[in-house]
């Protein structure tokens, strides 16, 4: 014979999440990747306008909200490839927190943009609409690409050289 029917009620299971915690979790993501997405667009407005101190201050708070969130530090879901875009963007900006010149810093933007485009993709940011832009002549003309809230070029490669040097590749991301 088929056992007895069983009802958990409102009784959670373990292991499963309740849509509260999934959308406390899911809200503090937004805020943590929309406190990144600030810090690099203000860094990046600094760069297009040559302005390395600037620059300089704004990689700092990017590094804090990196290195400190909670939400960056303690994330079971997608961990691993969470954990190679955080140690990317932080050896990026370790490496070049100290910039003496404007050229290592955009050094280390051109790492930081890729791993934070990567970071975005893979966790589903649904904040701002944001645009991938590439300039050909960027990185010693490997080229380079930036993430930008607006379609218009503001070159943070090329500053004031060639402030409107590059092309809007794609949307990144779309308001929902």
């Amino acid at each position: 014979s088929k056992p007895a029917g069983h009802n958990h009620g409102s009784m959670e299971m373990e292991g499963e999440t309740s849509q509260a915690d999934t959308t406390e979790v899911s809200h503090q993501h937004t805020e943590h990747l929309d406190t990144l997405v600030e810090s690099y667009l203000n860094m990046k407005s600094a760069l297009a306008e040559d302005q390395l101190e600037e620059a300089k201050g704004h990689l700092k708070s990017f590094r804090a909200e990196v290195t400190q969130s909670a939400e960056m530090n303690n994330h079971p879901e997608h961990s691993a490839m969470h954990q190679q875009h955080h140690a990317a963007m932080v050896q990026a900006v370790d490496t070049r927190i100290q910039s003496k010149n404007i050229q290592e810093l955009r050094a280390a933007f051109a790492d930081i943009s890729k791993n934070l485009v990567m970071a975005l993709e893979n966790q589903g940011y649904d904040g701002k609409e944001l645009f991938l832009q590439y300039c050909p002549m960027a990185d010693n003309k490997g080229g380079a690409t930036w993430i930008s809230e607006s379609k218009q070029i503001s070159n943070p490669y090329m500053g004031q050289k060639m402030p409107t040097c590059g092309s809007t590749e794609r949307t990144i991301t779309q308001d929902s």
